[in-house]
This record gives C-alpha cells, sequence and structure tokens, in this order.
C-alpha cells in the first residue's frame, strides 16, 4: 500500500500542533508557572522550546521523511542487526502505558464537561470540589466506561488512516480549540483579577526558580511538544520532500508553546480574583478552577467550555499520539488497520485499568511510595521520556550521523536553514542536558 502525504502543509502543521498541544498545556503548566516564579518559568519555558524543542522536532522530522517509515522501521534501516529498532518497540510500549494513564485524566475532563453542563458545580465552594474530585477518582467504573468511550471514538478517526481520518479530525478541531482557548483567554482579561494575574504570570522574579524549576521546565517542553515518543518520526514519514522540516517544526512547536501561553490568560485572572493559591498541583485545574468560575458571571457556561477545551486537547492528542503504535502494527506486523486498531483500544483501555482504580479499590496499593497513578506519573514524565529522548538524540547524532540528518533538514529550500551549530546540539548539548534531567528525576523519584 503506497504511503499517503499530508495534503498540504496547513493540514501537517493543524495535525502536528493537535500532537504536540494536550492536557499539559492546561492541566499541568500553569501549576508548573505558579510554583516556579511566573514570569520567570515562562521565559525559560519559551528559551527551552526554542533551543531543545524545534531543533529536536526537527530531527525526528528528518528520521521519518528520510526512511518513509515509522520510528522502528527507520532505526531498523539506519542500523540493522543491531539493538536501536527496540528503542521503536519502546515508543509502542510507552504509548501503551502513557494512553492508559492519560485516557484517566481526559475521561476526568470530560466528566467534569458533562457536571458543568449539568449544573452540577453549582454553589460549590473549595470543600464541596474537593470532594467531588476525590469521588470522581475513586470511581473506577465511571472512568473506565468514559476511557472507552475516549478510546472508541478514537478508533473511530484513526480506521480511516492519516488523511481521511486524522487529517480531517485535525482540520475541524483544531480551530474549535484555538478558538475557546482566544474565547476564554479574552474572558479571562476581563475579569477584576486579570492585572494582578498578569503580573505575576508575565514579570520574572530573579531568584524564584532554582535549579529544579528549570529542570521541570525542560521536562515540560518535552512532554508538551512530544520529544522523543516517536509521534514526529510517523509524522515525518508522510511529509513530501518539497515540505520544509525546520520551517514545520518552528510552526508546530510555536503554536504548542503560544497555546501554553494563552492557557495563562485563562487561569491566573481567575485564581488572582479570588486569591487561590496559583501553585497547589493538580487540583488547581479540578478543585479551584471550577469552584472560581462557579462565582463568575456565566460561570457555568465558561465552566463548560474550559473543561471542553480540556477534553479536546487530550482528546486530540490521543488520536495522534495513538498513531505511533497504528503504524508499528501496520508497517512492522503487517496487520491491517480495520483489525490494529480495536486491538489496540482493548489493549489501551486494559491499560486504563490501574490508573483508574489507584484511587479506588486499589488506593492501598505503593509503589515506591506512590499510588498507582502517581507511579505511572513519575515513570513517564521522569523516566521514560528523558530515557527515550536521550537515546533517539544520540541514535541521531552519532549513528545515522549529525550530518546527514541535518542534510535531510536542509534538502527542501526555505528561509530557514539548518546550520553546524544544529550537530553541536544533537550530539553533545542535548544527551547532556536530557540526561541530567533523567538522572535528577529518578533520584528525585527514589527519595522518601
Amino acid at each position: 500500500m503506497p504511503k499517503e502525504n499530508w495534503s498540504s502543509r496547513l493540514s501537517f502543521v493543524l495535525s502536528g500542533a493537535a500532537l504536540a498541544v494536550g492536557v499539559a498545556n492546561f492541566w499541568r503548566f500553569p501549576y508548573l508557572i505558579g510554583r516556579y516564579g511566573g514570569g520567570t518559568f515562562l521565559l525559560a519555558y519559551v528559551a527551552v522550546a526554542i533551543l531543545f524543542g524545534v531543533p529536536l522536532v526537527a530531527m525526528e522530522l528528518a528520521l521519518g521523511r528520510h526512511t518513509r517509515r515509522e520510528a522502528t522501521g527507520a532505526l531498523a534501516l539506519l542500523a540493522p542487526r543491531s539493538p536501536w529498532p527496540l528503542l521503536g518497540v519502546g515508543f509502542v510500549v510507552y504509548e501503551i502505558i502513557s494512553i492508559g494513564y492519560y485516557a484517566t485524566v481526559v475521561g476526568w475532563m470530560l466528566a467534569y464537561a458533562w457536571h458543568s453542563a449539568t449544573g452540577a458545580f453549582a454553589g460549590a465552594g473549595m470543600a464541596r470540589m474537593a470532594r467531588i474530585f476525590a469521588a470522581t477518582q475513586a470511581n473506577p467504573v465511571a472512568i473506565l466506561a468514559l476511557d472507552a468511550v475516549i478510546l472508541a471514538l478514537c478508533g473511530a478517526v484513526l480506521v480511516r488512516g492519516v488523511t481521511r481520518g486524522i487529517e480531517r479530525f485535525c482540520q475541524l478541531a483544531m480551530p474549535v480549540l484555538l478558538a475557546l482557548i482566544c474565547f476564554l483567554a479574552v474572558y479571562g482579561l476581563s475579569l477584576p483579577g486579570a492585572a494582578g494575574g498578569l503580573a505575576f504570570y508575565l514579570t520574572p522574579r530573579p531568584g524564584t526558580m532554582g535549579v529544579e524549576g528549570l529542570l521541570e521546565a525542560i521536562g515540560q517542553v518535552f512532554f508538551s511538544v512530544n520529544i522523543g515518543m516517536g509521534g514526529w518520526a510517523v509524522f515525518g514519514s508522510h511529509l513530501s520532500r518539497r515540505d520544509p522540516i525546520l520551517g514545520n517544526a518552528l510552526w508546530v512547536t510555536g503554536l504548542d508553546t503560544a497555546i501554553a501561553f494563552l492557557a495563562g490568560f485563562v487561569i491566573f485572572p481567575a485564581v488572582f480574583t479570588f486569591g487561590a493559591d496559583p501553585g497547589q498541583g493538580a487540583s488547581l485545574a479540578f478543585v479551584t478552577m471550577p469552584a472560581l468560575l462557579d462565582k463568575l458571571p456565566a460561570g457555568p457556561t465558561v465552566s463548560f467550555l474550559f473543561f471542553a477545551l480540556l477534553f479536546l486537547a487530550g482528546f486530540a492528542s490521543a488520536v495522534t499520539s495513538l498513531e505511533v503504535a497504528i503504524a508499528f502494527a501496520e508497517e512492522r506486523l503487517h496487520i491491517c488497520r480495520r483489525l490494529s486498531v480495536p486491538i489496540f483500544m482493548i489493549i489501551m483501555l486494559l491499560a486504563a485499568v490501574p490508573p483508574a482504580m489507584a484511587y479506588g479499590p486499589w488506593a492501598g496499593v505503593r509503589i515506591l511510595g506512590r499510588n498507582i497513578f502517581d507511579f505511572e506519573d513519575y515513570l513517564i514524565f521522569s523516566i521514560s521520556l528523558p530515557l527515550m529522548a536521550v537515546l533517539l538524540s544520540l541514535f541521531v547524532g552519532w549513528r545515522w550521523g549529525a550530518d546527514a540528518a541535518r542534510e535531510e533538514i536542509n534538502r527542501t529550500p526555505g528561509p530557514v536553514w539548518v546550520g553546524r551549530w544544529w550537530n553541536l546540539v544533537i550530539k553533545y548539548v542535548a544527551p547532556v542536558v536530557i540526561g541530567v534531567v533523567l538522572v535528577v528525576g529518578v533520584l528525585h523519584g527514589l527519595r522518601p
């Protein structure tokens, strides 16, 4: 079967933005901003996105376009009779674990959108919202039912392929997502606490972030932009020789960063309007925001739009990320898409069982002092993601060759070219920096 190409550059950019943009932009990014000094963390995040995000996305796109294969096939072609293709298998295993975890969070978003639409949050203060969140987490039957719906919808898109499925879905979903985030950002700017929220959000405060905050910024960029997960290699395999790789990497990284930036205009004005703590963690999205939005004009409607936005971002990211597993089954295992999609959707649903049970029947299970959900969070963010990113960077820089990868990136004429500085980033800077993130993350996770 001939390889599908993206029908247009705009289609690729919208689909790539869907791959990058996810709930981390709205759920994790704001509370990291709140925890590590507001504008200081924001500047660090933007700098990391430019210095590492763009070159590493371009690296992975080049790998896919050069070989016209998904990640495992690309590694096998460039490094035959070596262990490197196992890294591609690792991408698939990672997607199974992370989508099981991710579907649970997206299920919470869908449940909250429903609660907002039905008025369940009306008059709820912080204490009641905390009880609602705890009850939502502790109801595995409801969460797994929502996970099944989410994965079934993902399968309905994926079974149609790249151009008729993923591309068409993203052409509809991403403009809606952009419209929602812009509307909510404008609404946030109209709130009484907007000035205080923006002052905190945009003003750098030297000495408030430290090394830990910098490492969090690096990890957040890697997770948000989807670096080192094999997704960009799959997307790159559908690029034509006429598509400018570096330009596309700039567009998708820039869109992801811009949407994360706009999320701050939604969160911080509401938080500062009521004097809440901006760095409180995951409860910022699931406890504080719905309780605060309920008190605002048109609060229930805005609350529904907020969680609809989070759900759409998470769902779009899940659809595009799952193509890593489907492409592997189709190209390496030679299982047709109509069969591989339902198989993997069932596997993903089974993988969602442990995190869905983590606050209910399996609440007493502890791994390294964490419940199952928090352990998977540690496994995904602190170990698997940086480990795969550093290995992929080492492969491109040293096995395939930084010069060969740079030649592939520069193959298509465009206004922006990659110079020899890129070799230094891929061969030395990126592996060292990502390696430090990995070591610190592992050591941090092993602390009591």
